[in-house]
């Protein structure tokens, strides 16, 4: 099978992407600028992101359109889903629905890096972000190693 250059292209700079992320010592230092916030439940002060313009919801009404809802589970060093693809546009909100009953970090690799810590014994934890530019990014947890999921970003 012969992969159209532009997916070549794609999936070669997903995996540069991949190999430089997670060295970066600034991660999350431009959160508020890349369109992510972090929504939680129960207001606890831990929260890793803003909600620069007041403006962020839901997303429904974005440019991107509605939210791209991912459910994620870490329960007993697994991570449901584990390295599935999802498809969003640009500027769509991704919305991710954290259960976990460990401490861990997410790492979304794509420019601006996106990162979000995931608390223990903490249910429907949700971390909402958005990306600008066409490729394929993985979504990782830091501590367990695992790829959550590849997200692919159309134009």
């Amino acid at each position: 099978m012969r992969l159209p250059t532009r997916s070549f292209a794609a999936v070669l700079l997903a995996a540069g992407l991949a190999i430089t992320g997670c060295g970066s010592d600034d991660e999350g230092a431009s959160n508020a600028d890349a369109g992510q916030s972090a929504v939680d439940d129960e207001p606890s002060g831990q929260e890793h992101g803003s909600h620069e313009d007041g403006d962020d919801t839901g997303g429904d009404d974005d440019a991107g359109g509605a939210a791209q809802e991912i459910e994620v589970e870490i329960e007993h060093g697994r991570v449901t889903p584990s390295g599935e693809r999802v498809t969003v546009s640009v500027g769509q909100p991704v919305r991710m629905v954290i259960d976990s009953d460990a401490v861990d970090e997410i790492h979304v690799h794509a420019q601006p890096e996106h990162s979000f810590d995931v608390q223990a014994g903490k249910d429907d934890q949700i971390f909402e972000f958005t990306l600008e530019t066409p490729g394929v990014y993985e979504a990782e947890l830091h501590e367990l190693g695992d790829v959550i999921v590849s997200i692919e970003v159309r134009p």
